[in-house]
């Protein structure tokens, strides 16, 4: 076998090797697409089940179990409702790069102060009306931390994937070239 045909040969190989891994790359990159529209998903239900908590008194829902005879219970939900609207302002911003390092880990810092301000009014001590936070709201929020919980992990472990898969020694090459980074975790 000539040379010419052994580099042509060579180059055919490589020329295979490389859209191969660069599909793997893209492939990688849209499930990490897709697992961030679940996380999406999940914190905006977050955020939208504190929206109530936002209005005054006269303008929640008559009959509702957040509607409070004074001032007072609404302070102490400030804390919680300023977390929600960050969350959403981070996810709004998210949305433009979501596999972005910088949105991603704003969007995790909004995350968890969402989760700790929620914990901080939980934990209050019930005062005459009862629980400082309603049944049916600590019920609904429960359940949309275990969903979110599962995207996070999904979403996680689809980052590491990525991560790993332009860590590797051939396909690094390929990430510089095309400008692939690394995923940040949430």
């Amino acid at each position: 076998m000539s040379a010419a045909a052994m580099m042509w040969g060579l180059l055919a190989v490589l020329v295979f090797w490389s859209i191969g891994a660069y599909n793997r790359l893209m492939r990688l990159r849209g499930r990490g697409l897709a697992a961030f529209s679940v996380v999406d998903k999940q914190f905006s239900l977050q955020a939208l089940l504190l929206q109530p908590l936002a209005f005054g008194p006269s303008q929640l829902p008559v009959g509702s179990a957040l509607a409070p005879t004074d001032q007072a219970p609404l302070n102490r939900w400030s804390g919680l409702v300023g977390a929600g609207r960050q969350l959403e302002a981070s996810l709004k911003a998210a949305r433009i790069r979501p596999l972005d390092g910088a949105g991603l880990n704003a969007l995790r810092t909004a995350h968890e102060t969402l989760v700790l301000s929620w914990a901080r009014c939980r934990d209050e001590p019930p005062d005459l009306a009862g629980s400082p936070v309603p049944e049916d709201l600590s019920m609904k929020w429960d359940h949309l931390m275990v969903q979110t919980d599962m995207a996070r992990t999904e979403f996680n472990q689809f980052a590491c994937d990525y991560n790993a898969a332009i860590g590797q020694i051939p396909a690094r090459l390929l990430a510089w070239l095309f400008g692939f980074k690394p995923i940040q975790t949430l």
